[in-house]
């Protein structure tokens, strides 16, 4: 090659390395978390709401949409989003069951909230029942707020081994 085509060739390959500069944008402006409840998870739900699902966390037996109730296992736990911590009452509507009672006798039950030892309520009867019981405010600072149930004793079926606690009506926190 000649040298004074060398500058030449020099010039075109830096021609071709340049490019055109990226635009430049501004980045996004930043925003809040919306406030308020969240949109999938209710205060209070009935098993029997099509949104019933969305709370279920643990040991539950599935069950067609619009059932009245929900069979649960032995430690059942649900999730809920509060507007407000203060003033809030736990509330669990469930039945004990005739049937399995007369294999299982008298059943204790452990209620949680968030982990913490609500209450422990033997019942010693089958039929409707209501548990509520005042949360103090600080133990709902988790959002979702967790609550669980661990009852002492379930019927095992002898034919296909399913196991069955409590039929839980409804659930959460109530002011």
């Amino acid at each position: 090659m000649k040298p004074a085509r060398l500058p030449l060739l020099v010039l075109l390959l830096a021609a071709a390395s340049c490019s055109r500069a990226p635009d430049i944008y501004a980045p996004p402006i930043e925003r809040r978390p919306i406030e308020g409840a969240a949109p999938d998870l209710e205060e209070f739900i009935r098993m029997r709401a099509p949104r019933a699902g969305q709370h279920l966390v643990r040991d539950f037996l599935s069950a067609p949409a619009g059932q009245v109730y929900r069979w649960t296992n032995q430690q059942p736990a649900l999730r809920f989003h509060l507007r407000r911590s203060a003033g809030r009452r736990l509330r669990f509507d469930f039945v004990i069951a005739g049937a399995t009672f007369k294999e299982t006798g008298p059943v204790t039950i452990v209620f949680k909230v968030n982990g913490r030892l609500l209450d422990t309520v033997r019942y010693d009867a089958p039929g409707e029942k209501r548990f509520e019981k005042a949360v103090p405010a600080d133990w709902l600072d988790a959002d979702p707020a967790i609550v669980s149930a661990e009852i002492d004793k379930v019927w095992v079926s002898k034919t296909d081994g399913a196991r069955l606690a409590v039929m839980l009506l409804g659930a959460g926190f109530v002011p």
